[in-house]
């Protein structure tokens, strides 16, 4: 027993040791990466000043989406990303409430701390049209005890929008997109592209999807990565199924 504990020990202090806010994989100037896999140019005018993305060099077999969480509603896939072996994961789900008020709980950044999973901190960095789009500071608990926090730096924003549907994208944005970033306290995350797809259903129904990618940074296998975000679209929807039906938008 003894010598498990030490070896425990010893992996904690390696990532403690290992970690940096600066590490990440080697980028590319012009490849991007969507949730679903697929290149596309990251400087997009929607995105001003996106942030280089990591090399592609997957060597995971899976190639096509595959169901991996079906619990509660929620049903989870996922796929090999194209960032090492690092997979992209998205969740579908029904929410009993109407697509304006899902989208107004999605785009009220400041309230992420209060039903986003492990998020501590939101930093609003400029000012914006609220119901449209958000540059903010995000601050994010690691996985496990023993791992750095995670700071974000993103743009979320309406990119499509007809009267049935809405689509929402969160990407990493460079410093020099906003006026001032704060103290980086963690890892600052190299890469993360979230989308949320909102489609009215039934009459005070709305499908949801949640499709992710991320790169954490650090030292992290991805194998580790894998495990730890697997579940993490289940209990952000579970959130926002909550949320958005008890939850006036402030």
């Amino acid at each position: 027993m003894k010598n498990f504990f030490s070896i425990v020990l010893c992996i904690g202090a390696f990532f403690l040791t290992a970690e940096s806010p600066t590490f990440s994989r080697p980028s590319t100037d012009s490849a991007s990466l969507t949730s679903t896999g697929t290149s596309t140019n990251c400087a997009t005018p929607s995105t001003p000043l996106a942030a280089p993305v990591p090399a592609v060099k997957s060597a995971h077999p899976e190639k096509t989406w595959k169901t991996v969480v079906n619990e509660d509603g929620v049903r989870i896939e996922s796929k090999a990303s194209g960032l090492d072996n690092l997979l992209s994961f998205k969740a579908y789900t029904q929410i009993p409430a109407k697509r304006e008020r899902i989208q107004q709980e999605i785009l009220n950044v400041k309230e992420y701390i209060h039903w986003i999973p492990r998020t501590v901190e939101i930093v609003i960095l400029k000012e914006s049209d609220p119901k449209k789009e958000a540059f903010f500071f995000g601050t994010g608990k690691g996985f496990f005890p023993f791992l750095q926090d995670r700071n974000l730096l993103v743009r979320l924003g309406v990119k499509e929008e007809t009267p049935s549907h809405s689509l929402l994208v969160m990407e990493r944005i460079q410093p020099e997109a906003v006026p001032k970033v704060p103290p980086i306290s963690g890892v600052l995350i190299p890469y993360i592209r979230l989308e949320w797809g909102l489609y009215d259903s039934t009459p005070g129904q709305t499908s949801v999807t949640l499709s992710l990618t991320a790169d954490p940074g650090g030292m992290i296998p991805d194998w580790i990565v894998n495990l730890a975000m697997q579940k993490y679209p289940l209990h952000t929807l579970q959130a926002l199924r909550k949320r958005s039906q008890i939850q006036p938008v402030k």
